[in-house]
């Protein structure tokens, strides 16, 4: 005769009792009553009636209170064949192997950007990369900020005149302030996922490659005032991104806090949170330096699409109205385009053999004449616009066969609608690149 162990608990019924029962209960005490209550559980979907409801019930059973405020459910984490990862279908990697490789806040890093709310995350090897790529680029940045930083006495932003900022200081620590309540919303609403692509694209665009870039020939300047200027503003942007990163990559943030300065007393694990300023949000100055962004990103487009080589320096002209926001702007435009000569008016001719670029109301002028072979350039293009129109043809005959749409495989169709509209889009750029010329 088999008797039951009175003493023994099913799995779920004892894991009923995690809220309390990993403090005093059933005796009462000090941390029973203050940690109970707590504010968030987070958990997988798949467990809400074995685990999550059941707490509920014995937390207001032996407690009179519900457990938790809120529960936060994860993705579930699937292969890229869309099967969940478990230890018996051998589709699991090894989180420490993982660790290894990547480094423990890139794993954590990289998870958080493929894991939006609410639905499974396809993981991948491939996709962590990118948590890695962004440690490297943080690690880079403040290794450059570091060195530049020597022999300088850091100050405070707020110790600094207005008049005495550039553009492109106003606009970084604007888009910074309105970063941070951005992310400050979406950590609101648990929209974690949304925080870390936040955080990722300030650092990588804004911060890195726009503002750092543009501070380069202050931070060598003579003048002694600018050069400190640039360099406690890009000092106190990076360490509102170490503070706003700080959860989602603790190691490496914590490293880098302290190799900024080694005056620190306070580790960044317990300085207060950003907020925001809102004085500090200027929408003009981000509408301004937008421009100068697109003139920048214009020409670099030029450069790139006409095979001028990448240490070249050209000239710019550009014809424009109300050119004193521009001309003030000079030395960020010159040193980020890499221009010999940049030069503004409101009447200015096309010179000869020149790329023509139209943004709104300016019209950008880069002289190619003197860069490139120009009848060896023009050659090369129409042979390309020849072979493009001859490919486009056989894709539009392709498509325009009902035989084909009906019977082939759907995917097999939609990939030759997206190579009809790619080649059609590169087309159109050979045909813009042969005007050059006229």
């Amino acid at each position: 005769e088999l008797i039951q162990d009175s003493d023994v608990l099913d799995t779920w019924s004892s894991s009923w009792l995690w809220p309390i029962g990993v403090h005093t209960w059933p005796d009462k005490s000090e941390d029973l009553d203050y940690f109970h209550p707590t504010d968030d559980l987070v958990t997988g979907p798949d467990i809400i009636f074995f685990w999550v409801a059941r707490m509920i019930m014995a937390s207001i059973e032996f407690k009179g209170e519900v457990p938790f405020k809120n529960v936060y459910f994860t993705g579930m984490v699937r292969d890229l064949k869309g099967q969940k990862m478990s230890k018996s279908l051998g589709n699991s990697p090894d989180p420490l192997a993982l660790i290894d490789k990547f480094g423990a806040d890139a794993l954590r890093y990289g998870i958080m950007l493929i894991a939006p709310q609410g639905q499974d995350i396809l993981f991948s090897e491939e996709r962590v990369e990118v948590g890695r790529n962004f440690m490297n680029k943080l690690w880079n940045v403040s290794r450059f900020l570091r060195l530049a930083g020597e022999g300088i006495e850091v100050q405070h932003i707020s110790n600094f005149e207005r008049d005495d900022l550039y553009l492109s200081d106003k606009w970084i620590l604007s888009t910074l302030n309105r970063t941070i309540i951005e992310v400050n919303e979406s950590f609101e609403k648990y929209r974690f996922n949304e925080v870390a692509k936040k955080i990722y694209d300030f650092t990588w665009s804004d911060y890195c490659d726009w503002y750092v870039e543009s501070i380069k020939s202050r931070l060598n300047s003579e003048d002694k005032n600018q050069r400190l200027i640039a360099y406690s503003i890009a000092n106190y942007i990076i360490e509102n991104i170490l503070t706003l990163l700080h959860p989602f990559a603790p190691f490496l943030t914590e490293e880098l806090w302290h190799r900024l300065s080694n005056e620190r007393k306070n580790d960044i694990i317990i300085e207060s949170w950003p907020d925001g300023q809102h004085d500090l949000i200027e929408p003009i100055a981000e509408e301004n330096f937008k421009e100068i962004q697109e003139i920048i990103t214009s020409v670099r487009t030029v450069r790139s699409e006409m095979n001028i080589l990448p240490g070249t320096h050209i000239d710019l002209y550009i014809r424009c109205e109300n050119s004193k926001r521009l001309i003030s702007n000079t030395e960020i435009i010159c040193d980020l385009a890499k221009l010999n000569n940049l030069i503004i008016q409101t009447d200015i001719e096309r010179p000869e053999q020149s790329a023509t670029v139209v943004l709104g109301k300016k019209e950008l002028f880069i002289p190619l004449g003197d860069l490139i072979d120009v009848d060896k350039e023009k050659k090369r293009i129409v042979e390309k616009i020849e072979s493009f129109d001859s490919k486009l043809n056989a894709v539009a005959k392709k498509l325009n066969n009902t035989n084909f749409i009906n019977r082939a495989p759907k995917e097999v169709v939609e990939r030759e609608r997206k190579k009809f509209s790619d080649m059609k889009e590169k087309l159109a750029k050979l045909n813009q690149n042969i005007s050059f010329f006229k």
